[in-house]
């Protein structure tokens, strides 16, 4: 009996001993990696923190809450929720480097932006800037209510990235002179509801390029439009908004005609990016007197389509 006793106590001490072999292995199997915030650098495996930001390592999550700094770097992959109103800006060498981009991930990068957020790649006078944003796969999602704006500096992409998927409400992406805004080499997908602005840079015929085979994938949620020999390329979801309904209250009438005015004139109304998105009734991008014409005449039951 005792013998038994004793043979059990050895399994059990041979199960424990094996597990925790086996969870060493399982842990070890995830190596670390580096990660920079505005020049602070740490492992992926520790908690980190600083001016206007936070990591997690256990979550491999970057929180920014009123971030005001330089660089994002991550040489595998990273979640960034980006909290509160927060700037992202590369830094001017005179050369291009990862520190001239806005956010520089070798892995996946996970952007999910709840407040506004403005990233720059470096825009050093006339040499070569940096991207907005650079990764293997980049997957961008925003809000409604929420300013989304990437730029990329001189002869810079505001976006660069393998693979690139959008779900954004409110996105402007903008690329540096001479740059297109948008660059993938893989593949492109534009998910149901996203809305964006994509924007070539001076001296460049596109807003979007990529490599010869690359696909890409638009929802049939979303309406793309082209503009200017494609130098600017809109993305925007049918149920998003209704065009001429600038206050949001479910209908189009006279209130809406007399807060585009006030938009018109910069008049400081309160205005949200729904709201502007409807009130371009021409749809050209830009809010102007052809859009209060428009309207108005949308309003006086004229035979007239607004968005189209």
């Amino acid at each position: 009996m005792k013998m038994n006793k004793r043979l059990i106590a050895l399994n059990l001490c041979l199960l424990l001993l094996i597990s925790a072999f086996a969870f060493g292995v399982s842990a070890s199997s995830q190596p670390a990696y580096s990660i920079s915030v505005d020049g602070a650098s740490f492992s992926s495996t520790e908690d980190a923190f600083g001016d206007g930001w936070r990591y997690y390592h256990a979550e491999s999550k970057l929180v920014l809450d009123g971030y005001n700094g330089t660089t994002i770097k991550a040489s595998g992959d990273l979640i960034i929720y980006a909290k509160n109103d927060s700037f992202i800006h590369g830094t001017s060498s005179g050369v291009y480097s990862t520190e001239s981009c806005g956010i520089v991930v070798n892995g996946t990068l996970d952007l999910n932006v709840e407040g506004d957020l403005t990233i720059n790649g470096a825009a050093p006078g006339t040499s070569k800037g940096g991207e907005g944003i650079v990764a293997a796969k980049a997957i961008i999602k925003s809000d409604y209510g929420t300013n989304l704006n990437i730029f990329g500096g001189n002869k810079s992409f505001a976006i660069k990235a393998n693979e690139l998927v959008l779900s954004t409400k409110n996105l402007t992406a903008k690329g540096g002179i001479g740059s297109s805004a948008i660059y993938f080499s893989s593949n492109f997908e534009v998910l149901e509801g996203a809305s964006a602005t994509v924007i070539s840079g001076s001296d460049e015929k596109y807003a979007i390029t990529h490599l010869k085979n690359a696909t890409h994938s638009f929802d049939d949620d979303v309406i793309v439009s082209f503009f200017d020999n494609s130098t600017r390329v809109v993305f925007e979801s049918k149920s998003a908004f209704q065009y001429g309904d600038i206050n949001e209250d479910g209908d189009v009438n006279s209130n809406d005609i007399v807060l585009l005015a006030q938009i018109i004139a910069k008049w400081n109304v309160d205005v949200s990016s729904k709201g502007l998105a409807a009130a371009d009734v021409v749809k050209d991008g830009v809010l102007d007197s052809a859009d209060a014409v428009l309207l108005a005449q949308f309003i006086a039951k004229w035979d007239v389509t607004l968005g189209q």
